[in-house]
């Protein structure tokens, strides 16, 4: 006997695989004021990602600030992602990576004081070399077998979570990356751990130079599985003496970033860094007074344009 489908059913099987399915956009940032700022709702922002020393309970002033900003964050409903960095304790100990033991032992603090509801990264941008003498980069920045050994504590602490095996930086010279990556994807399958399911990556180079050609090469390197979320992306406002003040490049880059987005179905996640004003790096979507710039239009809109420079 005959029977007839639900129309919802019928539309859904008549669909390809992946249509419909959008771009989920959100936030990178450590404010926890961002999230009372009455344009981040009107720019429908849903998820949010915290950069995190990953021995925070060890830190009360790192974790004061954290729960600061969890609190505005879920009281803004936004999914949260939460990415493991170096400790802060010290500049010798933000140097310094810990042993598999100890990672363990400090995720697992994490997860007693704060819970599971997160989205877990092991380590964030784990290819930006580290700077002693100035405090800044990644001790794992030569280490990707250390990486994989995190990525597969993390999987065991926060069992049946989504872990971003890797958040990598694409860099000017996108071949360090792509070296990281393969040597990553090798150390995986040596330690006997599970396939990568989502890879994060900071496509700066590619927004920032109106160019796609860094995120081509990075998607070809991690291979054709498991999504893809640009867990840091943004135009710069102002960095250094290559980025000069330019609030109008940094939109036309945004766009740029949203074109980059739409390189593969398979990018599911886009978030944007960071809300209000910077200082050396500023790639705020907000300016002084609380005055929207034009690349929070670009985000507002998800305006997605060719890589061209302005």
């Amino acid at each position: 006997m005959n029977r007839l489908l639900p129309l919802a059913l019928l539309v859904a099987l008549a669909l390809p695989a992946g249509a419909g399915a959008k771009l989920v956009v959100g936030i990178s940032d450590q404010n926890a004021s961002t999230f009372g700022d009455p344009l981040y709702a009107g720019a429908k922002l849903t998820i949010a990602r915290y950069v995190l020393p990953y021995d925070i309970t060890k830190d009360p002033a790192q974790a004061a600030r954290f729960e600061s900003w969890l609190a505005a964050a879920r009281g803004a409903h936004q999914k949260v992602l939460v990415s493991f960095e170096h400790s802060r304790l010290s500049r010798k100990a933000a140097g310094k990576l810990p042993s598999a033991k100890a990672y363990k032992a400090a995720l697992t603090a994490f997860k007693r004081k704060y819970g599971s509801k997160f989205d877990v990264s092991p380590w964030n941008e784990v290819d930006r070399k580290y700077d002693a003498a100035r405090g800044e980069g990644q001790p794992t920045w030569n280490k990707p077998a250390m990486t994989a050994t995190y990525y597969g504590v993390a999987r065991k602490v926060f069992k049946g979570k989504k872990i971003v095996a890797l958040d990598i930086l694409d860099q000017a010279n996108v071949n360090p990356a792509l070296s990281y990556i393969r040597k990553f994807r090798a150390a995986v399958r040596k330690q006997h751990l599970a396939a990568p399911t989502i890879w994060g990556l900071h496509p700066y180079s590619d927004i920032n130079r109106f160019s796609t050609s860094r995120t081509r090469k990075m998607l070809k390197a991690i291979g054709r599985r498991g999504e893809v979320w640009l867990t840091e992306a943004s135009g710069i406002v102002r960095f250094g003496g290559g980025f000069p003040f330019n609030v109008k490049r940094a939109a036309a880059a945004n766009k740029c970033m949203f074109t980059i987005a739409k390189l593969a179905k398979r990018i599911k996640r886009l978030y944007v860094f960071g809300w209000g004003p910077g200082g050396t790096f500023d790639s705020g979507l907000i300016g002084d007074g609380g005055i929207p710039r034009p690349g929070y239009t670009v985000v507002k809109k998800r305006q997605a344009a060719r890589c061209k420079k302005p």
